[in-house]
């Protein structure tokens, strides 16, 4: 029960504080000048809503299932869980590729 509350912890922080120091750390030299990204801009409100669901429901349904000794119960937990996780390495990944250089689109060859 305490890992499903730390975990639960962290997934939650990560979205807020990650995403803030990211910003910080790679745009606040470069704040007001044209294409900065604003800080909300760091942030996927689709995604952040997904992680916290699926990992509370996941915890909800997979703690209570292995304590009863129901494989299903605690497989689907296990799967929401995983969902979560997924979700939130998914809002990493976008928070770490915004504001990256992208290559002109161009049709030769230099």
């Amino acid at each position: 029960l305490l890992l499903g509350w730390a975990g639960a912890l962290v997934l939650g922080v990560s979205f807020r504080v990650l995403p803030t120091l990211t910003w910080h750390h790679r745009f606040a030299t470069r704040m007001g000048r044209p294409g900065t990204p604003a800080m909300p801009a760091m942030l996927h409100r689709g995604l952040g809503i997904t992680a916290a669901t699926a990992g509370a429901v996941g915890l909800l349904v997979l703690v209570p299932g292995v304590a009863a000794g129901s494989a299903s119960a605690a497989r689907a937990g296990a799967v929401l869980f995983t969902l979560a996780i997924t979700a939130t390495i998914l809002h990493h990944l976008r928070m770490l590729l915004i504001g990256r250089a992208r290559p002109a689109a161009s049709g030769t060859l230099p």
